[in-house]
C-alpha cells in the first residue's frame, strides 16, 4: 500500500485460510473462552493451555507445562497470558525457536510474557512469518524501537478495554462480585 500499487502474486503466494490451522490458546482465563468461541466458526484446530485444567473447558486444554510439546506444529500461538513470576518471559528465545518456520506469533496477554528480543531475532531471520502485537514492554513502545521497523509486525494500540463506559463497566462487575461474595458464590474472572 505505501508503494501506490498491489502486489497481487505475493499477496496469493502469502495467505492461507485459517481452517485447520493449529492454534494454540496459551493463557486461557475469561479471553481466552471467549477468543475459543469466536474462532469456532474457522474450523482451527484449538488446543488451550492453562495452569490447571478444570475439565468445563470447550477446547480441548492441557496444562501450560505441556505446552514446549505442541510448540513445533503450531502454526500460529496466540499468548494470552497474565504476567506474573511464572509467566515473564515464557516466550523466550528457545520456546520461539521450537515455533515451526512461518508460524504466526499474537501476543494480547501482557508485554512483558514475549522476549521481544528474541521476537525481533526471529522475524528478522524470516522464521515467523507475522508478529502481531497488542502489548510491548514498555508501553507504548518509544517511536525508535526497532519492532516499529521489523518486517511482518503489526503493532494495535491496546484499547481492546479502553472504551467510555469502562470504569461504570468495572463498578458493575465489583458490584455483582461483591454480591457473590457476601452469598458464598463463585465470583466472576477469578484469577486462581
Amino acid at each position: 500500500q505505501p508503494s501506490g500499487q498491489w502486489n497481487q502474486a505475493a499477496i496469493r503466494r502469502n495467505s492461507f485460510l485459517l481452517r485447520r490451522q493449529k492454534t494454540l490458546l496459551v493463557g486461557y482465563g475469561a479471553i481466552g473462552q471467549r477468543l475459543a468461541e469466536l474462532l469456532k466458526p474457522y474450523d482451527l484446530h484449538l488446543l488451550a493451555f492453562r495452569r490447571t485444567v478444570r475439565g468445563d473447558e470447550i477446547v480441548r486444554t492441557l496444562e501450560t507445562a505441556e505446552l514446549d510439546t505442541h510448540l513445533p506444529t503450531a502454526q500460529i500461538v496466540i499468548n494470552m497470558l497474565p504476567s506474573s513470576a511464572g509467566t515473564r518471559g515464557l516466550f523466550n528465545a528457545d520456546r520461539l525457536a521450537m515455533l515451526p518456520d512461518g508460524a504466526i506469533y499474537i501476543s494480547i496477554g501482557r508485554g512483558d510474557t514475549t522476549d521481544q528480543d528474541a521476537l525481533l531475532a526471529a522475524l528478522t531471520k524470516g522464521r515467523l512469518a507475522h508478529a502481531y502485537l497488542d502489548v510491548t514492554t514498555p508501553e507504548p513502545l518509544p517511536p525508535e524501537h526497532p519492532l516499529w521497523k521489523a518486517p511482518n509486525v503489526h503493532i494495535t494500540p491496546h484499547t481492546a478495554g479502553g472504551t467510555i463506559d469502562e470504569p461504570m463497566r468495572q463498578a458493575d462487575h465489583f458490584l455483582e462480585n461483591l454480591r457473590r461474595f457476601t452469598r458464598g458464590e463463585a465470583m466472576l474472572d477469578r484469577i486462581v
